[in-house]
């Protein structure tokens, strides 16, 4: 099971949401996850970025089976 957690042991402290998409191979939208309050540079890209904070439970059973690719 992947958690936010996780994630962020992996891939950096700040993450944005096109860069869990590619890495976990999953569709998470807009809607299923929450940002921080400012942007910032996204560990896995370098670019300035919203950064998903946390990510709500239908993006959780998104990510229940996934391992990065």
């Amino acid at each position: 099971m992947t958690t936010l957690r996780q994630i962020h042991n992996d891939l950096g402290p700040n993450l944005c949401r096109a860069c869990i998409n590619k890495e976990y191979g999953t569709n998470l939208k807009r809607k299923e996850c929450v940002y921080s309050n400012y942007q910032y540079k996204c560990s896995c890209c370098g670019e300035l970025k919203n950064i998903v904070a946390n990510i709500l439970i239908k993006a959780k059973i998104k990510l229940l089976f996934k391992s990065r690719l």
